[in-house]
Order: C-alpha cells, then sequence, then structure tokens
C-alpha cells in the first residue's frame, strides 16, 4: 500500500525550503514576545512589527513546523462547532456575532494573501459536505438553512442520486454543495508568512522554547532555551501544542491528533471520478473522513482518524488507505507517498477563545479552522496591543470551560474516537 519513496512527512513540504530549525538568538529585550510560530503567532507578530513594535516569535519547533503546514488548506467561512449546536446554546445576538466574524476571518486571509502577494495556489473551490446516512442528511439539511443565513454562502441540496456530480461515493446520502469558500496550499502559506514577518524586522526564534513566564511590574520575563527575554507583552498562540508553560491554558485546550495521507499520482480521470469538480469533500462521521485534490491536480489528499495517537505513520497510512478504499473502492489499488500527524487545539465548548489572562493575550483552541480564525485572532490580538478598536472581537474573553479533573492530558479522546467510528457504522 505504500510507494517505495514513502514519507512519513507532509506533502506540503515537498518543494519547499525545510524551514530553519536552528536556533536564532533572541534579544535580551523586546515590545512583545509572540509564543507559537504558526498562522496564529505569525499574523500577530506581522501586524506588530509593521506597526513599529519590536517583537520576537519563539517556537519549541521549526516556525510553521506544526498543524500550520500539516493541515488540509481548507478556508471556510463557517465554525465547525455546528450551527444548530451552537443555536441551541447561546443568545440569537451571539450566535450572529460569533458567525458573522467568522465569515469576515475568510476575508482576513483572503486580503492577507493578496495583500502580501503571497503565492499559496489559493483557489475558490467550495466543498462539499456529504451525508453519511440518512439521520446525518436530514442534520445536514438543517445545517444548511443556517449557513445560507449567517455565513455568506450559496448552498444547494444533492439527493443521493445525484450526489456522483460532487463525490464519486457509493455508500454516501446525499449531500450539500456549498459555494465561497476556498482551498490553498497551507505550507506555502506559512512559509511566507514566516518570510513576511522578517522583512517586517521581527526576530524568529526557532527550536527556542519557553520555559517560563514571569510577571514583573513593567512586563514579563521569559526564560528560554537560549537564556533570558525581557518584553511588555505576551502573546500565546500555541493552539493544539499547548504545553505545561501556562497550567491555565493547558487544562482548556484539547490536543488531538488529526491524521493526513497523499496518494501517488494517479490519472486525471480517476481523480475526476471521485471529485468531479475539485472541491473540498467532508463527510459527516462524527470521525470526519475528508479530502481534496492536490493543488497540482495529480493526487488525492485524505484525512481521517482523528483522535488517534499513533506516530508510527506507516502504520496510519494503512489505517487510511482502508478508510478511503471504503469511501472510494476505485482507489484501492492506490499507493500512500506520504502520511503524517498534526495536532488540532479543541476547547469544551467547541468555539475558539481570545482574551488576556494573567497580563498576557491568547488566541488559543481554533477546533480545526486554524487557517482562517487563527490568522484573524492573531491579527485581532495585536489590533488589541496596538490599542485600535478594531481589536474588538465577538470571541473576546469567553468563559473558557476546563473540566474539573481535566489536566491537559487527553488520555480519553481515543476512546472517543472509537466510539464514535462505531456509531457511525450503525446510523440508519
Amino acid at each position: 500500500m505504500l510507494t517505495d519513496d514513502f514519507k512519513p512527512t507532509p506533502y506540503w513540504w515537498e518543494g519547499l525550503p525545510p524551514p530553519s530549525a536552528e536556533p536564532a538568538e533572541p534579544p535580551a529585550r523586546a515590545d512583545v514576545a509572540v509564543i507559537g510560530g504558526g498562522f496564529t503567532g505569525l499574523s500577530a507578530a506581522l501586524t506588530l512589527a509593521r506597526a513599529g513594535r519590536q517583537t520576537v516569535v519563539f517556537d519549541a519547533d521549526a516556525i510553521g513546523h506544526g498543524a500550520s503546514s500539516r493541515n488540509a488548506g481548507a478556508v471556510t467561512r463557517m465554525l465547525h462547532t455546528g450551527f444548530a449546536h451552537m443555536a441551541e446554546r447561546m443568545s440569537r445576538a451571539q450566535f450572529g456575532a460569533l458567525t458573522k466574524e467568522a465569515a469576515d476571518a475568510f476575508e482576513t486571509v483572503r486580503d492577507l494573501i493578496e495583500r502580501e502577494r503571497i503565492p499559496c495556489d489559493w483557489r475558490m473551490s467550495g466543498r462539499f459536505l456529504a451525508a453519511a446516512s440518512r439521520a446525518h442528511a436530514h442534520n445536514l439539511r438543517v445545517e444548511m438553512d443556517f449557513m445560507q443565513n449567517f455565513s455568506g454562502v450559496q448552498c444547494r441540496w444533492l439527493d443521493a442520486a445525484d450526489q456522483g456530480q460532487e463525490y464519486g461515493t457509493r455508500n454516501g446520502a446525499g449531500g450539500v454543495v456549498v459555494d465561497g469558500t476556498a482551498v490553498l496550499h497551507p505550507g506555502k502559506l506559512v512559509h511566507n508568512m514566516a518570510a513576511r514577518v522578517v522583512m517586517a524586522d521581527a526576530v524568529l526564534a526557532p527550536s527556542c522554547r519557553v520555559l517560563s513566564v514571569a510577571r514583573e511590574r513593567d512586563g514579563f520575563k521569559l526564560t528560554h532555551a537560549l537564556g533570558k527575554t525581557k518584553v511588555r507583552d505576551v502573546v500565546v498562540a500555541t493552539n493544539g501544542y499547548a504545553d505545561g508553560l501556562v497550567p491555565h491554558f493547558r487544562r482548556r485546550v484539547l490536543p488531538v491528533q488529526a491524521t493526513m495521507m497523499a496518494t501517488e499520482p494517479v490519472s486525471p480521470e480517476l481523480l475526476k471520478r471521485a471529485i468531479p469538480n475539485g472541491r473540498m469533500v467532508i463527510d459527516s462521521r462524527r470521525a470526519w473522513r475528508y479530502l481534496r485534490p492536490s493543488p497540482d491536480g495529480t493526487r488525492l489528499l485524505f484525512g481521517s482518524l482523528s483522535g488517534y495517537r499513533d506516530n508510527d505513520m506507516p502504520r496510519m497510512a494503512r489505517r487510511l488507505h482502508a478508510e478511503m478504499a471504503d469511501s472510494l473502492p476505485d482507489f484501492a489499488g492506490v499507493k500512500i507517498s506520504h502520511c503524517w500527524g498534526g495536532m488540532l487545539g479543541l476547547s469544551f465548548d467547541r468555539i475558539p477563545h481570545v482574551g488576556v489572562h494573567d497580563g498576557m493575550h491568547y488566541a488559543l483552541a481554533m477546533n480545526g479552522t486554524g487557517v482562517p480564525v487563527g490568522t484573524h485572532l492573531g491579527r485581532k490580538i495585536a489590533l488589541r496591543l496596538l490599542g485600535s478598536p478594531e481589536g474588538r472581537t465577538a470571541y473576546d474573553d469567553l468563559p473558557f470551560p476546563t473540566r474539573p479533573t481535566y489536566n491537559g492530558n487527553p488520555w480519553f479522546v481515543p476512546w472517543i474516537a472509537r466510539w464514535w467510528r462505531f456509531r457511525d457504522r450503525f446510523d440508519p
């Protein structure tokens, strides 16, 4: 099932200069320390540096090495929380504000790419939300009404008999075609954002883990792998890679592994049978399956098995191959060239969170929307630090829930993932 040159690394890293992991000496003093070198941290750093703030971006690994260069490259206008789920749990005004800002996040990313002239294979693909059962089809119809009313997208329903127009699976129950969303190459985006941050005279400090943050009268003192740095402000943007640095955040973010793979090059005809219009496809299983063509249109990129904690990528590739063949039997004989994992940052309420804790600004728990919402909230944090009224957001200082026994170790997530997969088999 694996090609002879199989790689346990992201397909997105192919053709890009390897991200530098060489430690860079951070300055002894700066205006702002950003902890986390993904979309959120780089977005904040770029806005701050362009405004003249001396900014340092710390990352425990290479800049962009985490989920920002490992995700599917989907740019949505929606949260992955579920509209019906949100509408049942909050006022209509709050629901409208949160969903509107999720749509605004899409425009933040598009504006950034256009303004900075970032080559990242941006394409207005739309997406197809596939119903895995008749019960799921009913739920998707409810979601479709919310999407059209609150997210600024155009939707249309396809019955099971017609879903082959969008998705060549043999075991679906129809689905929703969503126009107005995009896909891109996340590796190129994060690589070029890092380059723009350096051009703005910010300092990138890869492989420089922050070990402690001590609050002082005039700011903060960071102890890190290469010494100490004093700053006036701190931005925490670690998302699913939060460690024990700030226990308050560790107890509120669930790091959940998501896994993707890339097939070997396939014929255009085979790829077109799977995804006739080249859209991003997401099916409605609790244990999501999601797929899209590679930007050059030569491979199928397929993700699933979220929640499994297994770093044996050849083994995970074989499991993903079985999932792919179940959805697309025509791909049963296609080999896998790449398989990789990355950590999502989830919250218990399934909503992103931005605010201030103990003087530190943070944007965390993107819940699978890190490309648009992470980039958007990173910029919002920076504007807030700059004193701009544009820094206000509907996500400001929402209660950030935890659970009494949760200490940052999501030991229960793999069991939940297995339970979801079991339930998916029996949905009517």
